[in-house]
């Protein structure tokens, strides 16, 4: 039994020699920090993308009266596309990036199981959901196909009436 606890105890203070060690490049701290910038990198690059097609779109809108307004109009859309292209590439560098930093402080922190659990959890919930959803149209369409004999004759019977009632007026 004490051989256990020795086990648990060294790697106990293993873990808390991680956590101490906070000047470290690698560090919960510095890492936090460069997610948060690279957060507010991926907000403004997805700004500059949102800019970029809308000076793109405002090109393919206007008109051009003369030679020269349509090379200038060719020449704008162009750049516009350039830099559209630019910021996307940056974007998926950025998020990549993000994404790789968020695991390694997931690791360090211990974090990476419980949101696993969370996807997976997700994921689960929202297969059932719409699995449920699919179920109750699928229902809806057979209850339709169903109660669709008795609306025929309903139907037919209120024509019948309908022609009995209208040529006993006469």
């Amino acid at each position: 039994m004490n051989f256990y606890l020795l086990f648990f105890k060294k790697n106990i203070r293993s873990l808390q020699k991680i956590e101490k060690y906070t000047s470290l490049p690698n560090s919960i701290d510095s890492l936090s920090t460069r997610i948060k910038t690279l957060d507010y990198e991926i907000a403004e690059t997805s700004k500059n993308i949102f800019q970029a097609q809308l000076v793109r779109v405002r090109t393919l809108f206007s008109g051009s009266n003369n030679f020269f307004q349509g090379l200038q109009q060719r020449f704008v859309e162009t750049s516009a596309t350039n830099s559209l292209l630019w910021h996307q590439e940056r974007l998926v560098n950025l998020s990549a990036e993000r994404k790789f930093l968020q695991s390694k402080l997931d690791r360090m922190t211990g974090q990476t199981w419980p949101k696993r659990f969370r996807k997976l959890l997700s994921l689960i919930t929202i297969f059932f959901l719409i699995s449920f959803i699919c179920f109750i149209f699928i229902i809806g369409i057979a209850a339709a196909i169903y109660i669709l004999p008795t609306l025929v004759f309903v139907l037919m019977l209120f024509l019948l009436f309908r022609r009995f009632i209208s040529n006993k007026n006469y």
